[in-house]
């Protein structure tokens, strides 16, 4: 698995998810961070298997809660 450095502003934005869904109900609060947390996994374990567009970045999109996470890796910024 590879290093990886989460920007503030997506740790701020999924605690701000978080506080909605869990107003809502603590089990879907719960589903939220299990399928957060599983599609860093998946984008950790297979970097290169993440669709990239003309900006650059890599994107994974999840269904159930229509997240999508925009990636940029190291040797995609240092041609590493």
């Amino acid at each position: 698995m590879i290093d990886h450095i989460f920007r503030p502003a997506a740790a701020r934005d999924a605690r701000e998810i978080s506080r909605y869904y869990s107003e809502i109900s603590q089990d879907l609060d719960d589903r939220f961070w299990k399928e957060l947390n599983a599609g860093i996994d998946s984008i950790l374990k297979n970097p290169n298997g993440q669709h990239s567009d003309p900006s650059g970045f890599r994107r994974s999109t999840w269904q159930n809660f229509r997240i999508t996470c925009f990636m940029k890796f190291a040797r995609d910024w240092f041609g590493l």
